[in-house]
């Protein structure tokens, strides 16, 4: 992965992640598009520093669109023996989504202990549902963005790492790069009705961040429309401007379909 510490992989009007000073040691990253380069070196250990339009400074750690030989790319996923290293972004944006849980819902403990075993397990899998589909509904917008981007799962909207283990014990997993793992490829699959595109365009590794643990899941885009399914409708959901998926329908879907899959 194009990580910034070579002068020649960063151009103006680039889209990169940025570690500005003030959050150097935290692994946030603030995005945009570079205004200025200001190292004059060919090479900086620590990355190229550069000024994005926003006004902000800092030292280029992420390149978010492909360079002038068609390398780097928003959804590069490092090997899992260096996910550790990978930063996440200081905030949401339309190519990152930060989702606290995974399937655990905060109403599970509600349930009074004088409920039936049987029955208490049933209605827990009922809570686990919305979860996933949330998560469902994040991957296939970012798969049907014609640059992709990355899920993070046990981080809060507001950037803090809350960490998995409550998903990890509600879903008996006995480890979170397998089992787990299985589970959210699964869950993608059943939703999104794509078995090819999860098995090609999806990247699933845990890594952990101040102590707790993490999922970072990397999306590529899509070749062909994604839905995520429910019952017997499907539905389209895209990324808007905003950190958040939107959902099209009609002659908005239509239309979209047809500039974005054109090719």
């Amino acid at each position: 992965m194009t990580d910034g510490r070579n002068n020649s992989d960063i151009r103006k009007e680039q889209k990169v992640g940025i570690e500005t000073k003030r959050d150097q040691g935290t692994g946030r990253l603030t995005t945009g598009t570079v205004k200025r380069i200001l190292t004059s070196s060919k090479f900086h250990p620590h990355g190229i520093k550069v000024e994005l339009d926003g006004g902000h400074i800092g030292r280029v750690k992420r390149i978010l669109d492909a360079d002038a030989h068609g390398n780097g790319g928003i959804t590069d996923m490092p090997p899992h023996s260096d996910l550790d290293k990978m930063l996440i972004p200081q905030s949401e944006d339309k190519h990152n989504e930060f989702k606290e849980f995974y399937q655990y819902d905060k109403s599970m403990e509600e349930i009074p202990a004088s409920v039936p075993k049987g029955q208490r397990m049933e209605i827990i899998e009922k809570k686990k549902r919305p979860g996933r589909e949330r998560i469902a509904v994040a991957v296939c917008s970012l798969g049907n963005d014609r640059d992709g981007g990355f899920v993070y799962l046990g981080v809060r909207d507001n950037g803090i790492v809350a960490g998995l283990e409550r998903d990890k014990e509600i879903g008996s997993f006995a480890d979170y790069n397998d089992k787990f793992a299985n589970h959210i490829y699964d869950t993608l699959t059943g939703i999104l009705q794509d078995r090819v595109f999860v098995l090609n365009k999806v990247d699933i590794g845990f890594t952990e961040r101040e102590g707790k643990a993490i999922c970072i899941v990397s999306v590529r885009p899509a070749s062909k429309p994604l839905y995520v399914h429910h019952e017997k409708d499907a539905y389209l959901y895209v990324r808007g401007n905003a950190s958040r998926a939107v959902r099209l329908r009609g002659l908005e879907m239509f239309e979209y379909n047809r500039e974005r899959f054109r090719d």
